[in-house]
């Protein structure tokens, strides 16, 4: 059995199909461009300049012309639906198979509406997959910029689990002031173009995209029939820094983690490929990357980053990213990326030579994001692996050692505050946190007792319906107001799986985290099937599943401890 790549898309600045953005990416063109001082006082008031990459709208309306979309569809449910209208056109796939699943990952999905306008996530991930004819219940990951590539992930191991036999992956996010005025609160932003890993690096850009990747499950009868581009998705991780929520590691320990086990025990050294890293092109995260990659296995493979092209696109990077890779690594080539680089990292990784061509059989993706999270994707050659089939795990087998129950309707803020008194809770860092949080911690001292050594076991899968609204409007109001200052103490809790990182922190917890946003009318099944996938494919044998909406008015928590036994 294998999980192969059957088509892709990418719709970005540089380009509105893959095949543009691969030829533009072949001439040394960017999208990233300095904003004009209009746009500017738009996105962030505070800044004096701008780099940033922005898809053009004329040329997007002319895409969009003839496809007849409902007229209450957002921009960026649009440019989604263009982009997997590509996708699947080009391979002619029905995607309204009950055997299809969609996957949809987004950073803040339509943020960029007015607040009283705001959809939630899941509302998108649902009218994409009907627009589509697919009726199944869509998976929405928001777990802040390994979005894409934790999508990419859990893609796998629900096929592995045949759950499914096709998975539609989208990752997509566009820039609004929120993002901007936010990044730009933690002086993160380049006011000049990006330089990935070089000494004189200044900050990051953003940019806006969407991108599509479609896979299936193949037997091994059928390998030889398949209509892919003979490219698998050999394996992934996930883990966590456990060091702080944003800030990287200075050791680069969960990243370390998560190639490690993403390479797995095998040997590794035969047919080396290239990392396609993160590459943020600010001055933690790729020192941060420098360090981990010269700890694992991967140290002697020549990094290729992109950001230089196309800006930090959030949800839709990682997906972005690894599809640009899977086409170097079919064709044999690598393109130009930026030749004026000059290493400042240390270790000093090795940058790919200028438009080499090679013969290699893989490369690995990396990511990592606020909250501590990091992921690893090793993609190769169909030719170089094949996987056993994995059986599905009986819910017989799955223990539940601890349950906690919350709800609460009222002021929030005053009713958590009051529990972490009267449990005699330790952890002054508690009064610091965010709504959701703060439930989080208070159901992890109900489930797993006090604070003990280092576990890299245990996974964590939260999910909610309204992902951190509570935060974003907070935020907002820091905007919003006549004396503009963004707050990077709450723009960082804007993101749901913030909440698995301060638990990973607090608990010493290396693992998994993943966030996933449902609507409050869906049932548990579709995440458990989830876990089961993670006990079947051998990833862990220790899950925490935590329903955890908590906003000002309401705390609904159901946080369970579960244990399969082989």
């Amino acid at each position: 059995m294998s999980i192969v790549v059957l088509s892709d898309n990418i719709l970005s600045p540089i380009g509105l199909t893959t095949a543009q953005n691969l030829d533009s990416i072949s001439k040394g063109l960017s999208g990233l461009r300095k904003l004009d001082k209009e746009k500017i006082l738009e996105f962030d008031k505070s800044a004096e300049s701008i780099y940033s990459s922005l898809i053009d709208d004329n040329l997007l309306a002319e895409a969009l012309n003839n496809l007849n979309l409902p007229d209450d569809m957002t921009r960026l449910e649009k440019m989604i639906y263009l982009s997997v209208s590509d996708a699947s056109k080009r391979i002619k796939l029905d995607l309204s198979d009950k055997s299809t699943i969609f996957i949809l990952s987004t950073t803040k999905g339509n943020v960029s509406l007015k607040k009283g306008d705001k959809l939630p996530l899941w509302q998108t991930a649902k009218l994409i997959a009907r627009l589509f004819g697919n009726k199944n219940l869509p998976f929405l990951i928001s777990n802040a910029c390994i979005s894409g590539v934790v999508a990419i992930i859990v893609a796998k191991r629900l096929l592995s689990s045949r759950l499914y036999k096709r998975a539609v992956i989208i990752g997509g996010d566009e820039l609004s002031p929120f993002i901007v005025s936010g990044f730009g609160s933690f002086k993160a932003l380049s006011p000049n173009k990006c330089k990935p890993f070089d000494k004189n690096r200044e900050g990051l850009n953003l940019g806006e995209a969407v991108a599509t990747l479609i896979l299936e499950r193949v037997d091994e009868d059928e390998i030889t029939q398949t209509k892919g581009i003979g490219i698998q998705i050999e394996n992934g991780a996930i883990s966590n820094d456990a060091n702080h929520i944003s800030g990287p590691s200075r050791t680069g320990e969960g990243l370390y983690r998560a190639i490690e086990k993403c390479l797995g025990p095998t040997d590794c050294t035969k047919n080396l490929g290239f990392i396609n890293p993160h590459g943020t092109a600010t001055i933690y995260n790729d020192q941060m990357e420098s360090i981990a990659i010269s700890r694992s296995r991967v140290a002697t493979l020549p990094i290729l980053p992109l950001k230089s092209f196309y800006g930090h696109t959030l949800g839709a990077s990682g997906l972005l990213e690894t599809i640009l890779s899977i086409h170097f690594l079919k064709d044999g080539y690598l393109p130009m990326i930026d030749e004026n680089i000059d290493i400042g990292t240390e270790p000093p990784l090795q940058i790919f030579p200028k438009g080499k061509q090679y013969n290699s059989e893989w490369f690995i993706k990396l990511v990592s994001g606020f909250g501590g999270c990091n992921a690893a994707l090793k993609v190769g050659k169909l030719s170089s692996c094949k996987e056993e089939i994995t059986d599905k795990v009986d819910l017989s087998s799955v223990s539940l050692l601890k349950e906690f129950n919350l709800k609460h309707n009222g002021d929030s803020k005053e009713f958590l505050d009051l529990l972490y008194r009267d449990k005699n809770i330790s952890y002054p860092k508690f009064h610091k946190m965010d709504l959701l949080s703060k439930g989080a911690l208070i159901a992890m001292e109900e489930l797993l007792g006090k604070p003990c050594e280092e576990d890299d076991k245990t996974a964590f899968v939260f999910y909610n319906s309204s992902a951190s609204l509570s935060s974003d409007n907070e935020y907002y109001k820091t905007i919003d107001r006549n004396s503009f200052f963004p707050s990077p103490a709450l723009f960082v809790y804007t993101l749901p799986s913030i909440a698995i990182g301060e638990i990973c922190i607090r608990y010493k917890c290396y693992g998994e985290g993943i966030f996933f946003v449902k609507s409050e009318e869906d049932d548990e099944t579709q995440i458990m099937d989830y876990v089961l996938s993670l006990f079947a494919c051998g990833i862990t044998n220790r899950v925490v599943l935590c329903k955890n909406e908590v906003t000002n008015e309401i705390i609904d928590i159901r946080a369970k401890l579960l244990e399969y036994s082989s």
